[in-house]
């Protein structure tokens, strides 16, 4: 486990020159830390706390920004292997650390949307067996079946209303496909189908 560590003090170096080259072994480790996923923990030898000290030598340093989408887009990655795995919480945990190192990443408003919808059509799965297994219950399926679509409508209209760039993941569109096509017709809208542009 390696700390945060910067060469050595030469004689004849100039601050600036120490100033730099301690920076330049930070990116390298920082580089270390994104690659095995050390983003934010462990408190002495992670990324971010790499970034800071960076940040602190030198506050213009212009590959910082690139650095913190690094580490961000890191972050992405691992909510949405997390959404794909249907682990809600932990998928938005980590779309939330991306948000807060870069919330004008494009792709966290377009994870966002794909992983509330896909929760949300996920929810009426749930609903529609609960209330199919559920005998003598017709009145009340019907009003929670209209509920639980209109909360999914809404989510997928954030979804068609996000301008972002990137795409959502592609496994979670089969998902949310192949759920609005098992309901029966009177129970989603054909706006529910997700597609993609590609």
């Amino acid at each position: 486990c390696q700390s945060i560590q910067t060469p050595t003090s030469n004689a004849g170096q100039t601050k600036q020159q120490l100033d730099q080259n301690n920076i330049n072994v930070l990116y390298q480790q920082i580089d270390e830390d994104i690659e095995a996923y050390r983003l934010r923990s462990p408190a002495d030898n992670n990324a971010l706390a790499k970034l800071s000290a960076i940040q602190e030598l030198d506050p213009d340093n212009i590959q910082l920004i690139p650095y913190k989408d690094k580490i961000a887009n890191r972050y992405l990655h691992l909510s949405e292997a997390a959404a794909n795995r249907q682990k809600w919480e932990k998928a938005k945990r980590y779309l939330d650390h991306a948000r807060d190192i870069n919330k004008d990443l494009p792709a966290i408003n377009s994870l966002q949307a794909v992983i509330t919808t896909a929760q949300a059509e996920e929810n009426i799965k749930v609903q529609i067996t609960k209330l199919r297994n559920t005998p003598g219950n017709r009145n009340n399926a019907s009003k929670t079946i209209a509920t639980t679509h209109k909360q999914s409508s809404l989510a997928m209209a954030t979804t068609n209303q996000t301008k972002a760039k990137k795409s959502p993941p592609r496994e979670l569109i089969v998902k949310l496909n192949k759920l609005s096509t098992r309901m029966p017709p009177s129970l989603y809208s054909p706006n529910l189908n997700v597609t993609t542009d590609g």
